[in-house]
């Protein structure tokens, strides 16, 4: 007996399943819109439903490509990243291209991804960096957090691909985010360390 084909048969490949929204993450984004840049949306510098957009189109392109890593999604960091560059007057679209772009970078995307043993593991790059190729300046610089014992665990969030930019100029911050796009991960280590 020949078997007519239904719609809603077992995917076994997945392809079904990975052509879905990532519902998980979908939530993960409605829960961080709320917190993020809290002043900016009452203010109205910031539209909260023009961010939870660009980020839910981040998950939902995301779902849509085979081939990509597990860690390919969206994580918390990246609410940050599209908020201030959709607060610094960057159409929807060009905020959300940003953000492709910078999550396809290896480094940036441990950076945004918050995660504990990527920055421990960042942590120390930056040390041996800012040691080797940070000069003078540099060794003493590095001589100087090892005698206080401060850790670039501490402030390293706040250097690294200005993501978190509430220190930074606008214009400084923009000119490093254009720096980041074109020069890549090298230039990131070199940009905490002073030495671009």
């Amino acid at each position: 007996r020949k078997m007519r084909w239904c719609p809603f048969s077992i995917c076994w490949d997945g392809s079904i399943r990975r052509t879905q929204p990532r519902l998980d993450e979908l939530r993960v984004v409605s829960a961080d819109v709320p917190r993020t840049m809290v002043e900016s949306q009452r203010r109205g510098s910031l539209d909260g439903a023009e961010l939870q957009r660009v980020l839910d189109a981040f998950v939902a392109s995301g779902a849509n490509q085979e081939g990509q890593p597990a860690d390919s999604g969206y994580t918390q960091g990246m609410a940050d990243v599209a908020a201030w560059l959709l607060k610094h007057a960057l159409p929807p679209w060009q905020a959300y291209a940003c953000l492709q772009a910078l999550a396809r970078r290896p480094l940036l995307r441990a950076v945004m991804g918050l995660d504990r043993s990527c920055w421990d593991a960042l942590c120390e790059s930056y040390e041996a960096h800012l040691g080797r190729t940070g000069g003078e300046s540099g060794r003493q610089l590095a001589a100087h957090f090892a005698a206080i014992g401060m850790r670039p665990f501490f402030f390293l969030p706040e250097w690294l691909c200005t993501l978190w930019t509430r220190s930074l100029d606008p214009r400084c911050a923009a000119l490093a985010w254009n720096l980041q796009l074109v020069e890549g991960d090298a230039f990131v280590l070199a940009l905490a360390c002073g030495v671009t």
